[in-house]
């Protein structure tokens, strides 16, 4: 139902002023935080993106998309020494096997002015020549 009332909103930020609403009304829902997440990340809105993805690590704190949509939150917003931090805190495992962990660590890195470090990280994430 819902879904059909945002597909059928022409305007995108109608859709956004009502999946923004909907995530205010409903502070514990993740699914409708997560939406405005990534509508605030679309639209470039660093405001939205940083307010819903901190609701988002209210509501599931140990969610790993939701601490890497406030990770990336906290990048936009120019804090890309807590990013990193943040970043840190994350399991080994999990940097490991996601290929958008390597990708986020490389842009942090890139924001930190490491840029050799980030190119490192993008060229081990190169496949091999077959």
């Amino acid at each position: 139902m819902l879904a059909d009332v945002l597909t059928s909103l022409k305007d995108g930020d109608a859709r956004f002023r009502v999946l923004q609403r909907i995530a205010t009304l409903e502070e514990h829902n993740a699914k409708a935080s997560l939406d405005v997440v990534n509508a605030a990340r679309e639209r470039n809105d660093v405001e939205m993106y940083d307010r819903f993805s901190r609701q988002l690590m209210e509501i599931a704190p140990f969610d790993i998309e939701h601490r890497f949509a406030r990770i990336e939150a906290v990048l936009a917003r120019g804090d890309a020494k807590v990013a990193q931090t943040m970043m840190d805190r994350l399991p080994p495992k999990v940097l490991a096997a996601r290929v958008d962990a390597q990708l986020l660590r490389a842009r942090i890195l890139i924001a930190l002015g490491q840029k050799s470090a980030a190119k490192s990280i993008l060229e081990s994430m190169k496949p091999a020549p077959s």
